[in-house]
């Protein structure tokens, strides 16, 4: 590795910039570390190798390596349920950890929702008790038999800690989807959240493109996994990235042509990601974006995660939203209306919007960012010398040449 002016980066320094980049195990790695598993090509290969067992061979491994099993990209949902329980309920049986027990929770929240069921796709423990790294995904509604499924990826400082939030997010989508086409109870659709890599955390993490880079290859193997396991004839897949997670999504659906996934929504999006120039190069039927006016973030400029999804030069349809911030997206409103119309296919509902010119507003972000700063800061108490005597008040800075202050 060369740092940006061409030098050699000593390894040592080099891990220490980039912390841990934790993603799920493929299936293939599953397959390594699993004397019952076998070393299959693609989640494909895992739904046929599934089908041709017997049920004696199938109980035995839901017995013997639940997690291994749970893992497998292409089996059933209910399988990998049933499966991702039991190894998530054995962890907690061996270990105390607070971000384990906080998806155990949730799950036993909404295991009393008559409406719809959760699928547990996925669990992968932390690296450690307490490490904070457990990745997950969660489908409200069968996805092997929905007709059309809506897969939501957050961004940065997402984590098994904060799970309820995303669950209360899929809900929402789900019922107003549910409401908007006559469905209700219905198992035409099923809303999932894909937590299978390590988000950044908030801050200057949010801009390393390495992270969006590595959950590329696990996010399109579960998406492989989803259409490999559908039973009926057909299904629609849309991806929505928020925040990071959309540069995640952008950067999958630019990086394999056979991704399996029909629409992209880019939410609250930064940018596309360094090396995507715009539309054409998304693998993708459509694709959209929603940028709030009030958002700081979606103005960000190209030089940080490349091109801004917002702008005309990216080509892709810009969707109306409220004016609100950054992580409102999934609050009732115009955006979650138009997320919902795409997901079920009603886009003669569409609000549209103007697209941005290209470039961004740095002036905008540095004050959003000021302004983060300086709540942390009073938060924390860290002001040299505060709770020791009063702040004087600030000065206006003064105004040049009839100027407004910025």
């Amino acid at each position: 590795m060369v740092d940006p002016g061409g030098e050699p980066r000593p390894a040592g320094v080099l891990k220490r910039l980039l912390g841990r980049t934790r993603t799920a195990p493929t299936p293939a790695a599953v397959a390594r570390r699993s004397d019952l598993v076998p070393q299959l090509p693609s989640p494909a290969h895992y739904a046929a190798w599934w089908r041709g067992l017997s049920d004696a061979e199938r109980e035995h491994l839901v017995r013997e390596d639940p997690a291994a099993l749970g893992a497998l990209d292409g089996l059933p949902a209910e399988v990998r349920d049933a499966a991702n329980r039991t190894a998530l309920r054995e962890y907690l049986e061996r270990h105390t950890d607070k971000d384990v027990a906080t998806l155990s929770a949730a799950l036993a929240d909404y295991d009393q929702d008559p409406m719809a069921r959760m699928f547990l796709m996925r669990f992968t423990p932390p690296s450690r008790p307490g490490a904070g790294d457990g990745l997950t995904a969660i489908s409200r509604n069968n996805p092997d038999t929905a007709t059309r499924k809506l897969v939501v990826v957050p961004g940065a400082g997402t984590g098994l800690h904060n799970i309820g939030r995303n669950l209360r997010r899929i809900t929402r989508l789900h019922m107003e989807a549910d409401a908007k086409a006559g469905t209700l109870g219905a198992p035409d659709h099923a809303v999932m959240v894909w937590q299978g890599a390590r988000a950044p955390r908030f801050g200057p993490e949010a801009a390393r493109l390495d992270l969006a880079h590595a959950a590329r290859a696990p996010l399109h193997s579960f998406l492989a996994g989803l259409k490999a396991a559908h039973q009926e004839s057909e299904s629609t897949v849309v991806l929505y990235g928020l925040s990071y997670g959309s540069v995640v999504a952008a950067q999958t659906v630019a990086r394999y042509a056979d991704v399996a996934a029909d629409t992209l929504i880019v939410g609250a999006g930064p940018g596309l990601g360094k090396g995507i120039a715009g539309v054409a190069d998304l693998h993708v039927a459509d694709a959209y974006c929603l940028a709030s006016d009030a958002d700081s973030i979606t103005y960000l400029s190209p030089a940080l995660h490349g091109v801004n999804p917002a702008s005309a030069e990216a080509g892709l349809k810009r969707l109306a939203t409220d004016p609100h911030g950054h992580h409102d997206y999934l609050e009732p409103g115009v955006g979650l209306d138009n997320a919902v119309a795409v997901f079920i296919g009603a886009t003669d509902d569409l609000v549209a919007a103007e697209p941005r010119p290209a470039g961004g507003d740095p002036w905008r972000v540095l004050r959003h960012v000021d302004g983060l700063v300086r709540r942390q800061e009073h938060a924390a108490h860290r002001r040299p010398g505060a709770g020791d005597r009063p702040r004087p008040p600030r000065r206006p800075h003064a105004r040049r040449g009839g100027r407004k202050g910025l």
